[in-house]
This record gives C-alpha cells, structure tokens and sequence, in this order.
C-alpha cells in the first residue's frame, strides 16, 4: 500500500510539474531530465584589447608650445565574472533572451610619442670635460584603468541555429583609474638625467627614477575623471548546446563602444574589442 501511494504521488507530480522541466522527448514522465528551463546562469571570461581615443598634453597647463599629445593608446586586458540569460517565449521555441551580465572589466593603455632627437650637453665624471652628443628621448603615459560593470544585453538567434546577434548598453564603475607620465632616455644607453633641483619648481609633481633614465612628471589619479562609464555593446555569439554535463557553452565577440568621457577635462573615450565565453546551466 505504501508503495502504490508512492508511486501515485510521484506520477502526480510529474503530470502537474511544469513541460519546460522535462525532458524535450518525453518518453518517461517519472524521470524528467536536466533540459534548457527559461533561466540560465553560469560564469564569464574573456580578453579586452582595450582601445584609448584622446587628446592629452604631455605637459598640461605649462605653456609648452611643442609639447606632444598622447592620441592613441591600446594594452591588453581581460574580463571575469557572471551571467544571467531570460529566454523569451518559452525554453523549447525561444529564439531571443535578456542578458544580464556583472564584470569585472580591465581596460587599461599604453601611450608612446617619440621625441626629437637633442643635441645634449654631457660632463664626463672622471675627467669634468663637456662633450655634445645626440640622445633619444620618448615620452610614455601608462593607465591602469577597472571597472565593475553591469551589462544588459537582448540576443536575437538567427532562425533556428545557435548563432545570434547581441546588443545593449553597459553601465560601468571605475574602480581604479590612475595613470604615470614619463620621460625616459633611450639613446645612448651610457648616460642619465642631471638632477636639477629647478625641475620640482616648474613640474611641482616631477621625480627623478631611482637610475636617473626616467623623470616621472605624473603618477597617480588622473585628474578630472569620472568614476561612471556608460558604453554600447554590439557583437555576435554562437550557443554550443549540451556539453560539458549539459552546460550551454556561448564564445562571443563583441566592440564595446565609449559613449562617455573618461575625464571631464579631455576628451578621452574608452573602447574595446572583447573575445571571449560564456558557459551557463539551466536553474
């Protein structure tokens, strides 16, 4: 008797549990296999080739008239964090969802201009004799620049496969956004910078690196920048289904688009190319 009771009780439950948790076949309503549901949620990793667009001076507010102007700048990043997809329409005949996405995102630059080659006044130390000589000089501007961000994103699948178009605003807040401006000498390799203590009076943050081949005219937080982000993600994806325990694995593409300034003071817009993957599982 008990075991008729049972058996009743679990034939209840799967006639009046919900189609979209069995599985798609049907065959066997007592067991029910681990199919897409209209909720999915996995992790997220990637690469950011993250791309500066700006117009910084090298000597700001100095009054140099031949300064150079950091334009482009580029570095490698990466992205790490968490998904959660709403399929629309129902698990089986769904081909769109939302997206909502939480990252954390590293998009930091590099920027190099080169300088002119100078005609240059050296003392030798033995001998106290003076030599003119030609030297290379470069001007460096490194950022390191994170955000957490918060993506919401729409996917159109493109008829009944699993490639689909994904697009959305992104909504990011700098957790770090500090950049250090250089001038570092590259030619000859046999000589350094003179120490002047007139170069604080002029360049108030100025240092001299520890081997006198590098002044360090900035280093620290870049001023004026805002610590909100509001960017635009456009890209293509492709759904690779039942693997890894029935885990949906998603590799994408996207350009993620700079729609604000990352300072108020310059204008300087942030973008990306982001390649990467998702893998989520049916809750």
């Amino acid at each position: 008797m008990k075991r008729f009771i049972l058996t009743l009780f679990i034939i209840t439950m799967a006639l009046t549990s919900s189609p979209e948790l069995l599985s798609q076949g049907g065959s066997n309503p007592l067991m029910p296999q681990t199919q897409r549901t209209t909720f999915l949620i996995g992790p997220v990793f990637g690469y950011n080739r993250s791309l500066h667009s700006a117009s910084i001076p090298s000597f700001q507010g100095n009054n140099e008239v031949n300064c150079p102007v950091f334009a482009n700048g580029s570095q490698n990043g990466y992205y790490v964090g968490g998904s959660f997809e709403y399929l629309l329409g129902g698990a089986v005949n769904s081909t769109s969802s939302i997206i909502i996405k939480a990252v954390y995102n590293t998009l930091p630059s590099f920027f190099e201009e080169g300088g002119d080659d100078l005609q240059t006044r050296v003392i030798e130390e033995a001998t106290g004799a003076e030599n003119i000589i030609t030297t290379s000089i470069m001007h460096n501007y490194e950022v390191d620049y994170s955000l957490i961000s918060l993506e919401g994103l729409y996917k159109l699948n493109l008829g009944n496969s699993g490639f689909g178009i994904v697009a959305g605003p992104t909504f990011d807040f700098a957790i770090a956004r500090t950049r250090t401006q250089t001038l570092d000498l590259i030619e000859p390799s046999d000589i350094y910078f003179a120490q002047n203590d007139d170069l604080t009076d002029e360049y108030p943050n100025a240092r001299y690196s520890d081997d006198l081949r590098s002044i360090i005219f900035d280093d620290g937080d870049i001023e004026g920048s805002s610590a909100f982000r509001l960017g635009l993600k456009v890209g293509a994806q492709y759904e690779i289904d039942q693997v890894l325990n029935k885990a949906i694995i998603v590799p994408h593409i996207f350009y993620n688009f700079g729609i604000t300034n990352l300072s108020a003071d310059l204008e300087w817009r942030v973008s990306a190319v982001q390649i990467g993957f998702d893998i989520r599982w049916a809750m």
